[in-house]
């Protein structure tokens, strides 16, 4: 698909309202029974007759789901609206008469993905807009792949036969378009844990570089027009700025202090806003870094490089507990892998809602390791799998000069083949870790 993603930034994407089926163009007359109305979430979405999911062995056998086609295979799909509160036993209902999982002992694999179900099911608040766009996407990547080309607009023409309005706005089909470009520049690769320990053994040192030159390849580039919200602000000397998109503000009020901070919200596995990447406050910036926070309650911070080794002016205490590595993280240093298996299992093991606080001398270097390194090994746990390369990427889309240089992404890889392999023990790492009390922490 190398000319489907090529000149993405060039592209003019055009919603084609006048090809496409707009509106009630099959009949729908179950879903206009009186006694089927108040089942309905909206009152001009309705599924047609032809293609509802009829219910078995209810009072009722009407639901507002349709039977989705694939390119090439009938109802591998369900799009169906959000259940009401009245509606919630006949969605359970939809899931047997579906078939929504296998029959015993049967499984289906899909690619990377063994799927216990026939059927996929997607529901949203009317069933036709942000389901549309997912299984738009789900169904012309697997084409891509194989076919080497996709038509966008004949496969949401194709939806729309079996419900009305599948992809509802202009913004969600944009989404489909950005959103195989990104899948087709780099596809990801998921790896278990006995594959990937295997792919380093067998990997010489040049092709990990060349893996990392593809992720450099499809990075993100921004315009200056991205950061708006640091160009306005009058004395940033840092190269790295916070994207507008997601630029974390400061919330409490303090005299000839603004609310703007270096601050970014990355995500973890798990966590939409896992963690704030910052950089070390400068001489008379402190108090912004205390705001920092104590407006987003942060209970923890996370130094990846020794705090000794930042140069400070500032008198300034933290009420706020601090971990830091007991020395350089540096791929030469043979205590690198276990300083942030430290850092990331001391992480793991605390119990928080609020965000974690991850910085470094420039709010990249480093923060970009601990924090990959820390979502892969949610992902391992989870979906005993890992995808390193895909991993670094979203964070790179957050920040691009995160793990911006070969050695980190050695890193990165070393650490994790390290705790693959000494997954067993408990608490092994706690012993390299620095931990510094509050009352002992001054900036």
């Amino acid at each position: 698909m190398k000319n489907v993603s090529q000149h993405a930034a060039q592209w003019k994407i055009v919603f084609p309202k006048k090809t496409l089926l707009y509106g009630e163009k099959h009949p729908c007359n179950v879903a206009k029974l009186s006694e089927n109305i108040p089942k309905n979430r909206f009152k001009t979405t309705f599924p047609y007759d032809h293609s509802r999911v009829i219910l078995v062995n209810t009072h009722s056998d009407y639901i507002n789901a349709s039977f989705i086609d694939g390119l090439k295979t009938e109802k591998v799909y369900i799009a169906a609206q959000g259940p009401k509160p009245t509606t919630i036993s006949d969605f359970w209902s939809m899931l047997k008469s579906a078939q929504y999982w296998p029959d015993l002992h049967e499984t289906i694999t899909c690619d990377r993905t063994t799927l216990h179900s026939i059927k996929e099911q997607q529901y949203a608040h009317a069933g036709i807009g942000r389901t549309g766009t997912y299984i738009a996407i789900d169904v012309l990547f697997e084409a891509g792949k194989t076919e080497k080309k996709i038509n966008i607009a004949e496969y949401v023409k194709k939806m729309r036969q079996n419900r009305m309005n599948m992809v509802q706005t202009f913004e969600q089909y944009k989404t489909i378009f950005l959103t195989l470009n990104e899948m087709f520049k780099a596809t990801a690769a998921a790896l278990t844990k006995t594959d990937f320990v295997r792919k380093l053994q067998k990997q010489n040192k040049n092709m990990l570089g060349k893996e990392f030159q593809r992720l450099l390849s499809v990075r993100p580039h921004y315009a200056e027009s991205d950061y708006k919200m640091s160009s306005h602000v009058h004395g940033v000397r840092s190269a790295i700025r916070p994207l507008d998109k997601y630029i974390i503000y400061l919330t409490s009020n303090v005299p000839k202090r603004g609310s703007y901070i270096n601050a970014i919200v990355v995500p973890s596995f798990i966590n939409q806003n896992a963690f704030i990447i910052t950089h070390f406050p400068a001489p008379g910036d402190a108090v912004d870094f205390l705001r920092l926070i104590t407006d987003h309650d942060c209970e923890l911070v996370v130094s990846t490089e020794p705090l000794h080794e930042v140069e400070s002016k500032s008198n300034e205490t933290w009420s706020v507990n601090v971990i830091q590595p007991s020395s350089i993280l540096t791929l030469d240093n043979l205590q690198t892998v276990s300083q942030i298996l430290g850092l990331v299992s001391f992480t793991q093991n605390i119990t928080t809602n609020n965000p974690i606080i991850v910085f470094s001398r420039d709010g990249a270097a480093l923060c970009g390791v601990f924090c990959a390194v820390h979502n892969l090994i949610q992902q391992l746990t989870m979906d005993e799998e890992i995808d390193v390369f895909s991993v670094v990427r979203l964070l790179q889309t957050r920040r691009p000069e995160m793990c911006s240089s070969l050695e980190e992404y050695r890193i990165i890889h070393d650490t994790l083949k390290s705790f693959i392999q000494l997954e067993s023990g408990e608490n092994v790492y706690y012993n390299q870790l620095s931990r510094v009390t509050p009352e002992a922490t001054s900036v």
